[in-house]
């Protein structure tokens, strides 16, 4: 009884430092501190009432290389690249960021809008 016990344990030990492993190599990306802001927004909206409003922009943060910013729009976060930019890219960040906001109970979804930019949906 006792070598199951501590199998069960040793299982979950490996497969919750898998999971960690995880996260550690998705927070080491290069978008580290896009990452970051866009994490500060999306854990504001941490329920069903909280939201910035229409006047959002007042809001708006860059990252210090200035390629990016991030703007929050009533409960959705806009990812703009401000630096010189191609659909590609835009599709290249969306599939980062549903990847990183994956399981996230607060993000509906990541999407591209018509205008162009990236939005973080977390309304409910």
């Amino acid at each position: 009884m006792k070598k199951i016990v501590l199998l069960l344990l040793s299982l979950l030990a490996v497969g919750c430092s898998k999971s960690e492993e995880k996260n550690i190599n998705t927070s080491s990306n290069k978008n580290n501190e896009l990452y970051k802001i866009t994490d500060y927004f999306v854990n504001s909206l941490y329920d069903e009432y909280n939201s910035y409003g229409i006047e959002g922009a007042k809001y708006t943060k860059k990252t210090s290389d200035g390629v990016y910013s991030v703007t929050p729009f009533y409960r959705l976060v806009i990812v703009k690249i401000e630096k010189e930019s191609t659909y590609s890219k835009y599709e290249d960040l969306k599939s980062d960021l549903s990847q990183y906001y994956k399981g996230n109970w607060k993000v509906k979804d990541v999407y591209i809008n018509q205008s162009g930019t990236l939005v973080i949906d977390c309304r409910r």
